[in-house]
């Protein structure tokens, strides 16, 4: 689960891997073709965006001015051929409202009293 603040942005990549069989336990890092399609499965009260990174498995996360939940969905091409087999992942995200964690004092500039 991605968690950030309101005034955060976050990286996400995209992992395709290799199924299990009886032989061989999977999870082995597998391309796919094509860059992956990045989007919101269902609410984004946050109003979140995503910026994909083009020719990568990369996409930033950008939290909204809101705090609130979303999940990210991630599709990519498994068929390295003419055909289309559509792998897919799904992600929950948190915003949180940043918090204060110092404090100054500004002064302006000196007027007539």
């Amino acid at each position: 689960m991605a968690q950030l603040t309101t005034i955060e942005k976050v990286k996400l990549t995209a992992n395709p891997t290799t199924a299990g069989t009886s032989t061989n336990p999977g999870g082995v890092p597998a391309p796919v073709e094509g860059d992956p399609t990045w989007s919101f499965d269902g609410a984004n009260d946050s109003n979140m965006t995503l910026e994909p990174l083009p020719g990568t498995l990369e996409c930033w996360l950008i939290s909204g001015d809101t705090p609130g939940t979303a999940t990210v969905k991630v599709e990519a091409d498994a068929d390295l051929g003419e055909g289309v087999e559509t792998i897919s992942q799904v992600e929950p995200v948190t915003v949180t409202a940043a918090r204060a964690a110092g404090m100054n004092v500004l002064s302006g500039a000196p007027v007539i009293k």
